[in-house]
This record gives C-alpha cells, sequence and structure tokens, in this order.
C-alpha cells in the first residue's frame, strides 16, 4: 500500500506542471488518466504508454499499440508513438520515417515538434495537425520557439566545445526570415510572449517575435 501510495504521488509530481491538469495512475497493468478532482477521463483500450511523458499543449504523447496482420498466424504487434486529447482519441500520428519523438504537443500555430533519429545525427522536423512535415533542418542545430518561428544554424557544427553560434530566426509560415541573432541557447516560447536567449557565461536576454 505504502509502495502504490507512493508511485501515485511521484506520478501526481509529474503532471502538475502540465497545461492540461491530468493525473496518470496504473491499474491492472493499465494506465488511466484522472482530472485532479479525480474524475476518470480516460481509460485506454490498451496500454499506451509504459511511460507517459506528460501533457503540452493539451495533448498527450504516447504509445500506441499498432496490431497488423490479417490472420491468426500473421498477427504482429509494434508500438508508435502519437498524440492523443483529453478523450483518450488518437489525433494525430507522424508521417515521418524511421524513430522519432515526438517532442511537443500542438501549439497556436497548429504545429508540433518531432525529432527524428538517423545514424549519426537527429533532425528536427515541424508537423502540421494531420502528421505532414512543414519544415525539417537537418544542417545543423535547430529550436522550435513557438507560433511557426525556428531558430537554427545553417552550417554543420564542426566542434562540440561550447560556443555562441549565429542563429537565424525563420517564420516556418510566412516562409520568410525575420532577424539573426548570437547565442548559445534558448528558454521559453512566444505563446508565452518573449523568449530568452544566453550566451555560454549564462547571461539573459529577452526578445519578442
Amino acid at each position: 500500500m505504502k509502495k502504490m501510495l507512493f508511485s501515485f504521488i511521484l506520478l501526481i509530481s509529474q503532471f502538475a506542471q502540465a497545461q492540461t491538469p491530468m493525473v496518470a495512475y496504473r491499474i491492472e497493468g493499465i494506465w488511466h488518466y484522472f482530472d485532479t478532482n479525480g474524475k476518470l477521463m480516460w481509460k485506454p483500450y490498451a496500454d499506451v504508454a509504459a511511460m507517459p511523458q506528460g501533457w503540452k499543449n493539451g495533448y498527450l504523447s504516447a504509445s500506441e499499440m499498432v496490431i497488423s496482420g490479417k490472420t491468426a498466424d500473421n498477427i504482429s504487434v509494434g508500438r508508435r508513438q502519437v498524440l492523443y486529447n483529453n478523450k483518450g482519441k488518437v489525433v494525430v500520428v507522424p508521417k515521418v520515417k524511421g524513430p522519432y519523438r515526438i517532442k511537443t504537443g500542438i501549439d497556436k500555430a497548429g504545429l508540433f515538434m518531432v525529432e527524428i533519429q538517423n545514424d549519426e545525427s537527429t533532425d528536427i522536423a515541424l508537423c502540421n495537425k494531420t502528421g505532414t512535415v512543414v519544415y525539417k533542418n537537418d544542417i545543423g542545430k535547430m529550436e522550435y520557439l513557438g507560433e511557426g518561428i525556428v531558430a537554427y544554424i545553417k552550417t554543420k557544427i564542426e566542434s562540440e566545445d561550447a560556443k555562441n553560434q549565429d542563429f537565424t530566426l525563420y517564420n516556418v509560415l510566412t516562409k520568410k526570415e525575420i532577424s539573426k541573432i548570437n547565442c548559445y541557447g534558448f528558454k521559453g516560447n512566444f505563446e508565452d510572449g518573449a523568449v530568452f536567449c544566453h550566451n555560454t557565461d549564462f547571461k539573459y536576454g529577452m526578445f519578442n517575435k
């Protein structure tokens, strides 16, 4: 009983920061999703999430069980990562090739970010509500800042040493470059009004669209 209570508390803390308040609890091997008042929101027909990643932008990024084959002798069971809404319905499957990981839910621009694993690198792709890739960066480092805006480096990074880089800010929706900025990394999202950038000394600045 103590072990179950401890696990339940850990799950509550994991989902407490979610934009759509939700608690996950495993009952008889199946994840169940409750709101913060304890009401069961939805119960999956199968174990869709061995370890739920949490609700982002109102969507749950988790695994879906895929059963293929037409006869009993030719059935295979696999998993793929998809986005669920809070009714337990699969709303989108990324149309990408190779192993991938969904990093965000669908934002106000109608986009979500996917990491695609290649043999030697990780590509970043933005998909729309149908799962179609609308933008992909396979040149260098890229981060999604929300509202259709990405920050990317045009050339591949030759050195792994920490240093500031020249990022290009690009609007995927209008297909126009917005600006350039020299920094090491970003925090935040334009849906919150502004984005923070920092250099290698972690001195921060802030900018809007």
